[in-house]
């Protein structure tokens, strides 16, 4: 698009997808910072999916609670209904697992206190063959000055 190179890393390419679902929400919403909230407000979510080995969330006690209006805007969610004897519930999940890692990431990446989240993510999303995607996106939006604090975090995790 407009003379830009085609990104060369799965993080690169996420970065994109994710600017191309805000840039198409623009015409609703037009400040970027919002959109910035939003990003980070679905990561949250998307982290404690994680954490929990969850991936479907009730919309109004769950999502609307931590992310409002958002949620759905963007259009990284899907929405659905489940029926039991207790009625009928409207859930929402990511449109794919990788989205949800992306984000969860995305959150990690841009927490005040890395160090701290770093630690947390160690010690419930763990790290593994399940979650290397996560971990892979982390680096990525991190960047090679922060991935250094991520790896000391590693090495204490081990020992």
């Amino acid at each position: 698009k407009d003379g830009q190179p085609l990104p060369t890393t799965l993080t690169e390419l996420y970065k994109l997808i994710m600017q191309n679902f805000v840039s198409r929400a623009a015409h609703k919403s037009e400040a970027e910072e919002s959109d910035h909230r939003a990003l980070l407000q679905l990561g949250k979510l998307a982290l404690r999916g994680l954490k929990q080995g969850r991936f479907v969330f009730d919309l109004e006690k769950e999502v609307q609670p931590v992310c409002g209006d958002e949620a759905t805007r963007l259009g990284l969610l899907q929405e659905f209904q489940t029926s039991s004897v207790r009625g009928t519930r409207r859930e929402v999940q990511f449109c794919h697992l990788t989205y949800q890692e992306y984000l969860a990431a995305y959150f990690v990446s841009h927490a005040a206190d890395a160090v701290e989240e770093f630690g947390s993510c160690l010690s419930t999303v763990g790290v593994g063959e399940e979650t290397g995607s996560f971990w892979r996106f982390v680096t990525g939006l991190l960047g090679p000055p922060r991935v250094s604090t991520l790896l000391e975090c590693l090495k204490r995790a081990q020992q």
